[in-house]
């Protein structure tokens, strides 16, 4: 999803390939720290910081998704999972970029169609893997 959204970015921002990058890694690394780079201006330390961070959101929101359907006991039904994985990523773009900028106010800079319609795509693909892996499983 990170590469989805570089070159999202890339191709329909202005202001730099790196924007998101930086973005990111401010979550962790603090504002002041990543974000009076220039946007066009590669930085491995915060590329790499971004992409930890984003991996770690990612694995728990992975996590997240599996739980719920296992809570609601619909593992291995696909459509329940592309219901229950949709619904997961838009709450997430909900949460990331209309609620927590409360405390990370220049997350808001990405607010938008493109980096929703990527957040539903990521709990539609984790919440279908999940359902695909559970039905493996109990066919072995």
């Amino acid at each position: 999803m990170m590469v989805l959204e570089l070159s999202w970015a890339a191709s329909m921002g202005d202001v730099g390939p790196w924007r998101v990058t930086q973005l990111t890694a401010a979550l962790t690394m603090g504002s002041e720290a990543t974000l009076g780079a220039p946007a066009s201006q590669f930085n491995l330390t915060v590329v790499a910081v971004a992409l930890a961070t984003h991996y770690v959101l990612g694995i728990f929101s992975g996590f997240a998704v599996a739980w719920i359907l296992t809570a609601i006991h619909r593992v291995g039904k696909f459509g329940v999972a592309e219901a229950v994985g949709g619904a997961f990523g838009a709450s997430i773009y909900i949460v990331n970029f209309h609620i927590l900028t409360a405390w990370a106010p220049w997350f808001a800079e990405l607010r938008g169609w493109g980096t929703f319609i990527l957040h539903v795509i990521f709990g539609l693909v984790a919440a279908v893997g999940y359902t695909w892996m559970s039905r493996r499983e109990r066919l072995a």
